[in-house]
């Protein structure tokens, strides 16, 4: 089998048996010390965000406005997915990296909690981190027996018929 590779030439598949491929997309970042350099960067980015505020007086001034620490700004900022983000974790190498950066990012959710931004952060922590917001109900009847349920207008007799049909 032979195909062009380019004009008036041709390869054979034997010509690349010696090229050996890896498989898989190639990583995005190749040591630990580059992703964490990257990770850094973002943190830093966040934290020295400004903007520009009317006072009372009508002045325009800067003011430093932390921007929010979330895996998806920190997987753009890296130019990945989420995902691909996440993945990352799987390799042994990377792991601890992420996961320092993961819980940043929980962290910063958590506190927003205290901060009345609860609604994003609760949406956040529940379907991001796996936090979950349960309530145990139990219901009991007088002094702590069962409840007795009865069905309004039926007769005992005949709530005792339908229960043994």
């Amino acid at each position: 089998m032979s195909f062009r590779y380019r004009k008036g030439s041709e390869a054979r598949m034997s010509d690349f048996a010696d090229e050996k491929h890896p498989g898989g997309r190639p990583l995005l970042f190749q040591s630990v010390e580059e992703l964490e350099s990257k990770i850094q960067q973002y943190f830093d980015d966040c934290d020295a965000r400004k903007v520009k505020q009317l006072t009372k007086s009508g002045d325009i001034v800067e003011v430093n406005v932390r921007r929010p620490y979330t895996l998806s700004g920190l997987a753009c900022y890296l130019d990945c997915s989420r995902q691909t983000l996440l993945n990352y974790a799987k390799d042994d190498k990377f792991f601890d990296t992420v996961s320092r950066a993961r819980r940043k990012c929980e962290n910063y959710a958590e506190e927003q909690l205290y901060e009345g931004n609860d609604r994003g952060a609760k949406f956040c922590l529940l379907n991001g981190y796996g936090w979950s917001d349960t309530q145990k109900l139990e219901l009991t009847g007088a002094d702590g027996g069962p409840v007795d349920v009865r069905i309004a207008g039926m007769s005992d007799a005949e709530l005792e018929k339908l229960l043994a049909d």
